[in-house]
């Protein structure tokens, strides 16, 4: 008798029983149940920061810098799939931001992008004898800008992002009115 016991009881404390009300307020994001919004956040809100500290005086060393940063969120963001269409939107919009900044950094890993300080402005000039674009400069500040936006899109996603929580309350409260309404 002890041992139905015991095991009615360790049926009753099982992981399934006890996660869903933890897992309850994750998004509802493929391939997992858990996408860490607020990682995303901490690591957009770190590299903004991190980035902005002495701008003036910045090198071709920060491409590298960039690239340590945006690497992980881009592998982030390429590796989930939200349910909603708005939040595909915004991953979409993301993973360009990201690319792009990538891209930029694998241009400036060639040699073919190099930063130079004009009056204490970088600036980004693609070199003489490059084919396309020789000579063209713009200034740094567009990548800072262009890591706020990542900052701001990862901010909305989490506000954006509705949790199971709030899924099974739409779902209950659409059965109520169904139900209602027969």
């Amino acid at each position: 008798m002890k041992t139905k016991s015991r095991k009615s009881y360790k049926k009753k404390i099982t992981r399934k029983n006890s996660v869903p009300e933890i897992r309850s307020f994750y998004p509802n994001d493929l391939p997992t149940k858990f996408a860490n919004l607020w990682f995303r956040l901490v690591i957009n809100l770190f590299t903004v920061l991190a980035l902005g500290i002495h701008f003036t005086s910045i090198d071709s060393g920060y491409f590298t810098t960039i690239t340590i940063f945006a690497l992980p969120l881009f592998y982030e963001y390429a590796r989930f799939r939200p349910m909603e269409i708005s939040r595909r939107r915004l991953r979409r919009a993301e993973l360009s931001i990201l690319g792009f900044i990538l891209f930029l950094c694998f241009l400036g890993f060639m040699g073919i992008l190099n930063i130079i300080c004009v009056k204490r402005t970088p600036y980004i000039i693609i070199q003489q004898s490059f084919a396309f674009g020789g000579g063209l400069e713009f200034p740094t500040l567009i990548l800072y800008i262009l890591t706020w936006l990542s900052f701001f899109i990862s901010v909305i996603d989490i506000f954006a992002a509705p949790t199971k929580a709030e899924k099974d309350l739409r779902n209950a409260v659409d059965k109520q009115q169904t139900i209602a309404g027969r």
